[in-house]
This record gives structure tokens, C-alpha cells and sequence, in this order.
């Protein structure tokens, strides 16, 4: 086991969640990532791999998306996989925007509370296109009813993001 990292939070006990800061220890083995904490209580991991899963896609960028990024685990369908996220920005509020096996997902959770939530489905997708400037880009997704255009992409992300989505369509 090496002992990669520190990091500091709190953690509930009996349901009631304690004030104090305590040391989370992640263990790594070469099969899987274990969570160890300075009590010996076991960790839901399940959020950790996840976001470690979402890493390792192509062009993965979460500028001010954490939170809608916690909230996208709890809307997937059974079966369903995550293939691009992109975050940028549509009507002036930072918006997560995730091409799945299924459909294209719009999460933007507010600052301190409520959730705004859109998807389309794969097949009612008609373009997606995208476009790069200097240092950001813009991502166009058409379907019969409207267009979605989401902004200040970063342009690592714009193109991965748009032939995620092309792969899906071919796929579904």
C-alpha cells in the first residue's frame, strides 16, 4: 500500500453530523482504490471512482461544475454510460453538459440551493456542431425544437465532446 494523499473532512456519526475535521487516508493497491479513515468507519467510495472514471474521458474539463458533477451519479439510467462531459456556460449560469449512451444531459445546480435539469434524447438530436476561438469555444446542439448553444467551453473539450456525441448516435 502506498499512502498517496491527505485530505481533510468531516464525517457523520449515527446520523448526526459531527463538527471537527478528521484525516481520510486513500490507500492504493494496484486492484482498486480503498478509502480509509482515522476511525476505521467505512466510506461510500462509490462518488470517488466515479469522478475518477469521468477524468479519464477525453477532453474532461469541470470549471465550476462540482456540484452538478456529484448530481449526475444520481440521474443515470441503469446500463448507462457516460462517454464526454463538457461545462460551459448557457444564459449566464454554469451549466454541466453530459453526452451518455442515451441521451445529452444539461445540469446546472444553483448556488445555494435548487437544481435546473434538460436533456434530449439521441435520436431527437439533428446537429451538433462546434466552434473554436482563441482560447474558448462553443458547442451547437440541434434538435426539432430548438438550438442549445453552451459557451466558454474550454477547447480541449469541444471537439471530444461533439464526436462523443456523434459515436452515440451511431451507436444507439
Amino acid at each position: 500500500c502506498l499512502w498517496e494523499k491527505v485530505r481533510m473532512a468531516t464525517i457523520p456519526k449515527n446520523g448526526v453530523r459531527r463538527k471537527g475535521i478528521f484525516k481520510i487516508f486513500f490507500c492504493i493497491n494496484r486492484e482498486s482504490t480503498k478509502e480509509i479513515n482515522a476511525e476505521n468507519r467505512s466510506v461510500d467510495k462509490t462518488s470517488i471512482d466515479f469522478y475518477n472514471d469521468l477524468k479519464r474521458l477525453p477532453g474532461f474539463d469541470s470549471w465550476g461544475t462540482k456540484k452538478e458533477i456529484r448530481y449526475l451519479k444520481n440521474m443515470l439510467y441503469e446500463g448507462e454510460q457516460v462517454f464526454a462531459i463538457a461545462s460551459g456556460i448557457i444564459n449566464g449560469n454554469t451549466w454541466l453538459v453530459a453526452c451518455t449512451s442515451k441521451r445529452v444531459i444539461f445540469v446546472d445546480c444553483g448556488m445555494l440551493y435548487g437544481v435546473k435539469h434538460s436533456e434530449v434524447m439521441l435520436d431527437r438530436i439533428n446537429a451538433v456542431s462546434f466552434k473554436n476561438g482563441l482560447v474558448l469555444g462553443e458547442i451547437h446542439i440541434e434538435d426539432g425544437a430548438s438550438t442549445r448553444i453552451i459557451t466558454s467551453v474550454s477547447k480541449t473539450s469541444t471537439k471530444p465532446f461533439v464526436d462523443a456525441v456523434h459515436k452515440a448516435i451511431e451507436l444507439k
